[in-house]
C-alpha cells in the first residue's frame, strides 16, 4: 500500500494542483462578491446569498450532467484515440449549449417566488433583482465547464488554471467599479456584483472555446444524438449527486433566512468559507477522475485503484488541514467579511462545526470522483440522496426549529448527513477495488 502511494501521490498532486487552483478560482469569485457587497450590511450578503444559492442548485445539476465527459474523454486519451477525444469536446459543446435555456427559465421562476419558500421580502426582493444579470451567466458558465474538462484531461490543465487566475482579476475590477461606482459609472450594488460577474464568465468561456478548438481536429460537425444519450446516461446519476449535495445546502440557506438576518449573514459567509475549502478536495476529484479513467482506457486496472487511493489519501490530509485552520483562525477569517460583532459571534459557533466535517466532505467528493472515473455514478448519487436528504436536512430541521438551536443546531444536521455520505462512498469504492482486482 505504501510502495503504491509513494508510486501515486506525486503524478495525482502534480495533474490536482493546477484543478485545485482553477476551483479555488471559481470559488473565489463568489467570496469576492461577498466580500465586496459585504459593506453594503447582512441584508446585502443575504440577498446575495440566495441568489446565488438559486443558481447553483440548477447549474451544478447541469455540471453534473456534463461530468461524465471526465470519463469519456480520459478513456479516449488512455486508448491513445484523439479523433474520439476530439468528438466528445464538439458533442459536450452542443449539449451544453442546449442545457442553458431550460437552466434559465427554471432559475427565474425560483428567483421570482423566493417568498413562497419563506424567504423574507427584503432579502426576496434583493435576490431576485441580484438574479436577474446574473442568471445571464449561466450561458458562458456551462459552457466554460465543458471545454475545461476536455483541455484538463488532454493535458492542459495548466492553461485553464490560468485564464481562471485571470477571470479573478477581472472580477474584481469590475466589483470594485460596478458595485460601489467608479470610473464614471453610477453605483449598481449588488446588480454590480451580478454584471461583473457575468463579464468576467464571459471572457473565460470565450478562451477557453478558443483554446480548445484551436488544439482539436473537428473532422465532422454535425450533431450525433448517441453521444448525446451517453453523456446523458452517465451524467444523470452525477446530477442527481449535485442536485442532492448543492440542494441541501443551497436548502439550509433557505431555512437560514427564516430565523432571522445575522444569523442568515453568519450561514452565508461560513457555508462561502467552507464551499471555499471544498474546492481543494472538488479539484482532486477531477484528478482522480481523469487518472483512474485513463488507466481504465490502457486497461490497468491495478494502476486505476491506486490512482484512485492516492487521491483520497490526499484528499483526507488536506482536509484535516483544512479543520485545524479553521478552528485555530476561524473568527478572524469571519471578521474579514463583516464588521457586526453579532454575525461574527455566530459565524464562530458553526464555523467549528464545518470544521469538524471537513474530512468527510474530502473524503466523500474525491470518492465520488474516483468512482466516476470508473463509469460509476448510480452510487454516488443514491449515498447523496440517503446522507444527505434521508439523515442530514431531517436532523438540521429538528435540531434548528423543535429543540430551538437555531443555525447551530441546522449546520449540527449537516454534518452528520456528510459523514453518512463519505461513510457510504469509501465503502463502495472499498468492493470495487475487490472486484477489479480479484485473483481470476
Amino acid at each position: 500500500m505504501f510502495a503504491s502511494l509513494k508510486r501515486q501521490l506525486p503524478p495525482t498532486i502534480k495533474l490536482a494542483l493546477p484543478m485545485v487552483i482553477t476551483q479555488l478560482g471559481q470559488m473565489a469569485m463568489g467570496l469576492v462578491d461577498t466580500f465586496m457587497v459585504g459593506k453594503l450590511g447582512p441584508h446585502a450578503i443575504g440577498s446575495v446569498a440566495v441568489g446565488t444559492a438559486v443558481f447553483f442548485i440548477t447549474t451544478m445539476f447541469a455540471a453534473g450532467l456534463l461530468s461524465g465527459l471526465d470519463h469519456f474523454i480520459s478513456k479516449a486519451t488512455g486508448e491513445k484515440d484523439q479523433e474520439q477525444a476530439d468528438r466528445w469536446l464538439l458533442q459536450g459543446f452542443y449539449f451544453s449549449i442546449a442545457l442553458c435555456i431550460p437552466l434559465m427559465v427554471i432559475n427565474s421562476i425560483i428567483g421570482n417566488n423566493l417568498q413562497m419558500l419563506g424567504v423574507p421580502e427584503i432579502t426576496a426582493h434583493g435576490s431576485k433583482e441580484f438574479l436577474f444579470l446574473f442568471n445571464i451567466s449561466v450561458i458562458p458558465f456551462i459552457l466554460f465547464f465543458s471545454q475545461r474538462t476536455y483541455l484538463q484531461a488532454t493535458g492542459f490543465a495548466t492553461t485553464v488554471t490560468m485564464v481562471t487566475l485571470l477571470g479573478n482579476v477581472l472580477n474584481i475590477l469590475m466589483n470594485w467599479i460596478f458595485i460601489y461606482g467608479h470610473w464614471g459609472v453610477q453605483p449598481m450594488g449588488i446588480r454590480g456584483a451580478a454584471l461583473s460577474t457575468l463579464i468576467n464568465r464571459s471572457v473565460m468561456s470565450i478562451i477557453l472555446i478558443y483554446l480548445a478548438y484551436r488544439k482539436a481536429e473537428i473532422k465532422n460537425w454535425a450533431v450525433h444524438w448517441d453521444y448525446w444519450k451517453r453523456i446523458f446516461k452517465l451524467g444523470l446519476p452525477a446530477a442527481m449527486q449535485n442536485l442532492f449535495e448543492i440542494g441541501v445546502f443551497s436548502l439550509s440557506t433557505v431555512l437560514a433566512a427564516r430565523i432571522d438576518p445575522m444569523s442568515l449573514a453568519a450561514h452565508s459567509i461560513v457555508l462561502n468559507i467552507a464551499s471555499l475549502t471544498f474546492m481543494v478536495p472538488l479539484g482532486i476529484s477531477f484528478a482522480a477522475a481523469i487518472r483512474v479513467g485513463f488507466y481504465l482506457g490502457e486497461k490497468k486496472p491495478k494502476e486505476s485503484m491506486e490512482a484512485g487511493y492516492s487521491a483520497l489519501v490526499l484528499g483526507f490530509l488536506v482536509m484535516a488541514v483544512s479543520a485545524l485552520l479553521l478552528v485555530a483562525f476561524g473568527r478572524s477569517i469571519i471578521a474579514l467579511f463583516t464588521e457586526t460583532p453579532q454575525v461574527i459571534d455566530i459565524g464562530y459557533k458553526i464555523i467549528i462545526i464545518a470544521a469538524f466535517f471537513q474530512v468527510a466532505d474530502g473524503v466523500q467528493v474525491v470518492g465520488a470522483g474516483a468512482l466516476r472515473g470508473l463509469g460509476e455514478t448510480r452510487v454516488s448519487a443514491l449515498a447523496n440522496l440517503f446522507g444527505h436528504w434521508a439523515i442530514g436536512l431531517p436532523l438540521a430541521v429538528y435540531f434548528c426549529f423543535y429543540r430551538s438551536q437555531g443555525i447551530v443546531g441546522l449546520w449540527t444536521g449537516l454534518s452528520v448527513g456528510l459523514f453518512a455520505v463519505a461513510l457510504t462512498l469509501f465503502v463502495a469504492w472499498r468492493r470495487k477495488d475487490q472486484l477489479l482486482c480479484a485473483p481470476r
